[in-house]
């Protein structure tokens, strides 16, 4: 009897030996594989880096348009569930989702100069600027100049003040567009999902993003009128044989087209619920802006306060040749039900309207 519980003992405690040595080889490996840094070459990264960041802005203009960061182009009506005031009260995760690919790049900056690759080098901070100012305008102070250091033992970055965060995108982006203009190594065209591998349009993006900021910050800075005229005479994404800073869909399956698009839907009722946003209509409306009339359709039927036009059609044909009939309805203020709705009577006399922001 002794004999036999002195062998489960010694069973057990070499059970337990090996499964501790086997819990221990597991971590080890686990922390191996987090440290891990392929040995690659960085232009690899690069259609891996335009997918992501092209699809992180994407889905904040389309996937959910109650952000600001989507400057309110679209709008969801009563059935799409947005509201931008109520949306405040869960938590944004989108920083930390710019953060995963902000690590991505920051890996792929440290490979393009360990190989002495200014152009790609520049390429890629093009793109972290990019995502760091969206955060920033999204979220104000945010940590910046001590963030993606957590190798270096910085797991608590301090926040820098946004004003300190947009001079250092506007540096890191001049020394950006000097690295892509003097660099010498090539850029793969078969990596390069946005400009096929044209130099030239990634200098012209550099410097566009760049106008972009100064533009977004010129109410706080002193000498913007200067800087963005300096900036306006460097070489702009503005010319109709430029291309844009986009991601071109294969559309071929559900996997590589627009999540917007006929391709992901059983049927059209997601589109159906997005409307142009007022804040951006009435911005175009009043600049006159000629694209409003492309790409939006005008009222079917416009209210006006004019009793002679009530009833009365018109057509309008947009820059494409569609046809538009659209026929005035009039809204009598002085009725007592009207006139308790007249706060809610947004668009009178206006062919082109958006949904207001809720």
């Amino acid at each position: 009897m002794k004999s036999y519980i002195t062998k489960i003992l010694v069973l057990s405690l070499l059970i337990g030996i090996v499964s501790c040595s086997k819990d221990a080889l597991r971590q080890e490996d686990l922390l191996k594989q987090k440290n891990a840094q392929e040995n690659l070459n960085d232009y690899f990264l690069l259609s891996s880096i335009i997918k992501k960041t092209t699809l992180f802005f994407q889905d904040r203009g389309w996937g959910d348009t109650r952000f600001p960061g989507a400057v309110q182009y679209t709008m969801r009506n009563y059935q799409g569930g947005d509201n931008y005031y109520s949306s405040f009260k869960t938590p944004g995760t989108d920083l930390y989702t710019a953060m995963d690919i902000l690590k991505f790049i920051d890996d792929a900056i440290g490979l393009a100069k360990e190989r002495g690759s200014d152009t790609h080098v520049g390429i890629f901070t093009t793109f972290k600027v990019a995502l760091f100012s969206f955060v920033t305008d999204f979220y104000g102070d945010i940590y910046y100049t001590e963030a993606l250091r957590g190798r270096e033992g910085i797991l608590y970055p301090t926040y820098d003040r946004q004003a300190d965060i947009y001079s250092g995108l506007l540096s890191e982006l001049d020394n950006a567009t000097s690295l892509i203009t003097s660099g010498t190594d090539a850029i793969n065209p078969t990596y390069d999902l946005m400009f096929g591998g044209d130099k030239t349009q990634w200098i012209k993006f550099s410097n566009s993003l760049k106008l972009r900021l100064l533009m977004h910050e010129s109410a706080k800075l002193s000498d913007a009128g200067s800087r963005i005229t300096a900036v306006a005479s460097l070489p702009l994404l503005s010319e109709d044989a430029d291309k844009n800073a986009a991601m071109m869909y294969v559309g071929t399956s559900s996997i590589n087209s627009w999540v917007g698009g006929s391709n992901n839907w059983s049927n059209s009722g997601d589109f159906e619920k997005r409307r142009p946003c007022k804040t951006f209509v009435d911005i175009l409306a009043g600049l006159n802006d000629p694209r409003m009339f492309v790409w939006f359709a005008p009222i079917e039927q416009p209210w006006t306060g004019d009793k002679a036009l009530d009833g009365v059609s018109f057509n309008t044909t947009d820059a494409n040749g569609y046809s538009y009939t659209s026929t005035w309805e009039f809204i009598d203020r002085n009725k007592a039900e009207i006139e308790a709705q007249v706060g809610n009577i947004l668009d009178s006399n206006k062919v082109y309207a958006g949904l207001a922001p809720n």
